[in-house]
């Protein structure tokens, strides 16, 4: 095979497949459909399955909030979202469906009260956390538990079964 046959069958991929599903159209709050539409940054094999599995009587707990936060708000009845990060919520609350709550729970937010069943793992994985031994590398890239209990926690404030959908795209992901 030519070296040159490789950029043509790139290409191609992308007239073809990605550019009418919107790929290349991200603006500057993050990824868009071939509308303008907000959607979730995830792969488009992933999306699609979502698309197709989503229903509007859902409900969708979400760790992170942005266009994905958007996306299900246009698709389901409720989402509730957390972030850590005041200024990029005020970015999202200003473009925010009224079924939308958002929550904001800094870095070092008390945490909320754990079920005692749940005490001892939330415990484990505050004690067997990774860390860099960089905090800003730990934060950025959610392995920082301890400094994150708060919103970590913030789910545990409805009753198990209320969400349909929970997201883990933000802080303290493990």
């Amino acid at each position: 095979m030519s070296g040159a046959a490789v950029p043509d069958r790139l290409e191609r991929l992308f007239r073809k497949y990605l550019e009418p599903l919107g790929y290349g159209q991200a603006d500057s709050r993050g990824p868009v459909d071939r509308d303008g539409g907000p959607i979730p940054w995830i792969t488009y094999p992933a999306f699609h399955m979502l698309q197709r599995l989503v229903r509007p009587e859902h409900r969708v707990f979400e760790f992170g909030c942005g266009h994905s936060s958007l996306w299900w708000s246009s698709k389901v009845t409720e989402v509730v979202s957390v972030d850590h990060d005041l200024a990029w919520l005020g970015t999202i609350r200003a473009r925010a469906w009224p079924r939308q709550t958002l929550i904001h729970r800094p870095i070092h937010a008390p945490p909320g009260p754990v079920p005692p069943e749940l005490a001892a793992d939330v415990q484990a994985l505050i004690d067997g956390q990774w860390s860099s031994g960089q905090a800003g590398f730990d934060i950025m890239h959610g392995h920082n538990c301890a400094d994150f209990l708060g919103y970590a926690t913030s789910l545990l404030q409805w009753p198990r079964g209320t969400f349909d959908w929970i997201v883990v795209d933000g802080m303290a992901r493990p």
